[in-house]
C-alpha cells in the first residue's frame, strides 16, 4: 500500500465553505451543503438539469419555483387530512428542497460571477433593511 493512502487527511469543517468558495464550483458548494444538512448525494443530480451560467440556473429557479408552488399546495392539502400519505409528503418535501438548492446555488452562480463576496451580499441586505 502507498504512502499517501495510508495516512488519512482530515479538513476541519469550519473551513469547508471557505474550500467550496475558492474551488468556485456549484457541484462542490452543493456536495458541503448536502455533507452539513445530510442530504442524500443524489440531490447532486440537480445539477445536472440546467447549464451552469448564471442566467441559466435563475431560469431553472424559476422552473422549480412554479413547481414547488404546486407541491406546497398539494402538501398544505395532504397534511390537513386525517392520515396524510408519507409518499406524496415525501415528494412535496423533495420538490421544495430542489427549489431550495437551487435558488442558493442561483445566487452563489450569480454573485461568483459579478466577483461579489457572498458576506457583502448579506451585510449589504442586512445594511439596507436597517436604513428602511
Amino acid at each position: 500500500m502507498q504512502k499517501w493512502f495510508v495516512k488519512s487527511h482530515h479538513v476541519d469543517e469550519r473551513y469547508l465553505w471557505g474550500i467550496a468558495n475558492g474551488v468556485g464550483d456549484n457541484r462542490f458548494k452543493l456536495a458541503v451543503l448536502c455533507y452539513q444538512t445530510k442530504l442524500p448525494s443524489a440531490m447532486l443530480n440537480i445539477l445536472s438539469k440546467y447549464n451552469s451560467n448564471s442566467f441559466s440556473m435563475l431560469v431553472g429557479t424559476q422552473i422549480e419555483d412554479a413547481d414547488s408552488d404546486t407541491a406546497i399546495v398539494r402538501l398544505i392539502q395532504e397534511l390537513s387530512k386525517p392520515k396524510p400519505d408519507e409518499l406524496e409528503i415525501a415528494s412535496c418535501t423533495n420538490e421544495m428542497l430542489d427549489t431550495g438548492i437551487m435558488m442558493i446555488l442561483s445566487a452563489f452562480e450569480t454573485l461568483n460571477e459579478y466577483k461579489i463576496p457572498i458576506h457583502r451580499a448579506v451585510l449589504e441586505r442586512s445594511y439596507q433593511g436597517a436604513r428602511s
